[in-house]
C-alpha cells in the first residue's frame, strides 16, 4: 500500500511539473504559424550544453552556423579557401536567409542542431526574463567565442553585416518556415523533387559549368571498390539512372542497387550529378558540380550577384514558390 501511494504522489509531482512547465512556456515547443509571433519579441537559441543552458541570440548563433559550413566545404577541397572570402555581400545575405529558414525549420521539428546535434529549442527575451532574469547572462563576445573562431577578418564582419541586414528574414511556404536547402555548385541546372522538396523548382545555372572547381575526376583500383562493397570487377558495366536533371537516382551494379547519393556519399564524391566509367584496373568517376543541386547554387548567385542582381532576386531565383518575410 506504502508503493502504491508513494508512486501516486511521484506520479501527482511529475504532471504537476509538468503542467507548471507548460503554464510557463517552457515545453520548447515552437508555433509554426507566423501569424503569431510578436513583433517586439527577440528570439534566443537556448541550446543545451553539458555545463547548462546557453541563451544565444538567432542572429549569433548563424554566424556560427555559416563558418561551419565554410570549414567543412574547405576541408573536403582545400581550393575553396581562396573562393570564400571573395563571395558578394548579395550571395552572403541569401545564404543567411537560408540558413536562418533551416535553423527555425530544424529546431521546429526536431529540436536538435543540424551542425552540432546539441539540443535546443526557441526562447525569446520576455520569457527568459520573466523566468530566470538576465542574472550571469552571456555577452554576445563570450558567447561567439564560445561558439566559433575568432571573429577577426574581412569575411567574418561581412557575415555579420548580412545577417544583421536580413535579420528575422526566413522563407515561407504556406505560410510555414520551408525545410530549405542549398549547395555549392549545381551541374548546370538545380533539380526539382516535389515528394521530398515540394518548394524547389528548377533554376538553370550555366555559369556553374564554367567554373573552374566544376568537374572532378576519380579513379577507384578494383581492390578498393571491393572493400567498399562495391564488386565492380565481377560484375561488369553499371547501368546509372540519371532524373530529368541529370543527377544520378540510381546505380544497378549486378545484382546490387544503389541510390545515387547514397553510392556518391560512399565513394566520397562531391556531387550527385556523375559518370561512372569501369575498366579492366578499375573504374574512373567524373563528377560535375559540388552538392546535391536542391535550391540555392551558391557560385550560380555570385555570379548573378556580380551582375547587379540584389538579394531579393536570388531568392526569388532559386525559391520562386517560396515567400520571404521578416517573422520577428
Amino acid at each position: 500500500m506504502r508503493i502504491l501511494q508513494r508512486a501516486g504522489v511521484l506520479l501527482f509531482g511529475v504532471v504537476t511539473m509538468y503542467l507548471i512547465l507548460k503554464a510557463l512556456g517552457l515545453s520548447g515547443r515552437v508555433d509554426r504559424n507566423m501569424d503569431h509571433v510578436n513583433q517586439d519579441t527577440v528570439y534566443f537559441v537556448a541550446v543545451e550544453e553539458v555545463y547548462g543552458i546557453l541563451y544565444v541570440p538567432v542572429d549569433e548563433y548563424l554566424i556560427r552556423c555559416m563558418a561551419d559550413y565554410w570549414e567543412k566545404l574547405v576541408t573536403a577541397d582545400g581550393r575553396y579557401a581562396a573562393v570564400i572570402p571573395t563571395l558578394q555581400d548579395e550571395t552572403l545575405e541569401a545564404l543567411a536567409v537560408v540558413i536562418r529558414t533551416q535553423l527555425v525549420c530544424v529546431m521546429d521539428q526536431t529540436g536538435r542542431d543540424r551542425f552540432s546535434g546539441r539540443k535546443f529549442f526557441f526562447a525569446d527575451a520576455r520569457r527568459i526574463q520573466e523566468n530566470w532574469g538576465y542574472e550571469g547572462d552571456i555577452t554576445s563576445e563570450q558567447i561567439l567565442a564560445e561558439l566559433v573562431s575568432s571573429p577577426e577578418g574581412d569575411l567574418w564582419k561581412r557575415m555579420r553585416k548580412a545577417i544583421e541586414s536580413t535579420h528575422g528574414k526566413v522563407l515561407l511556404y504556406n505560410q510555414d518556415p520551408a525545410d530549405v536547402t542549398y549547395h555549392m555548385m549545381s551541374n548546370g541546372q538545380t533539380r526539382e523533387n516535389a515528394n521530398v522538396f515540394p518548394w524547389a523548382n528548377t533554376a538553370d545555372c550555366p555559369d556553374d559549368k564554367e567554373q573552374e572547381l566544376s568537374v572532378t575526376r576519380f579513379f577507384y583500383p578494383l581492390e578498393e571498390l571491393e572493400h567498399l562493397g562495391i564488386p565492380a570487377g565481377s560484375e561488369g558495366k553499371p547501368e546509372v539512372i540519371q532524373d530529368a536533371w541529370g543527377y544520378v537516382d540510381r546505380v544497378i551494379w549486378g545484382d546490387m542497387v544503389f541510390s545515387g547519393e547514397g553510392l556518391a556519399e560512399r565513394l566520397k564524391l562531391p556531387s550527385s550529378a556523375y559518370l561512372i566509367m569501369p575498366d579492366e584496373e578499375g573504374c574512373t568517376l567524373i563528377a560535375y558540380g559540388l552538392g546535391h543541386g536542391y535550391g540555392m547554387s551558391i557560385m550560380q548567385a555570385d555570379r548573378m550577384a556580380q551582375n547587379e542582381a540584389d538579394t531579393n532576386q536570388l531568392l526569388s531565383f532559386f525559391y520562386a514558390l517560396l515567400d520571404c518575410k521578416k517573422i520577428e
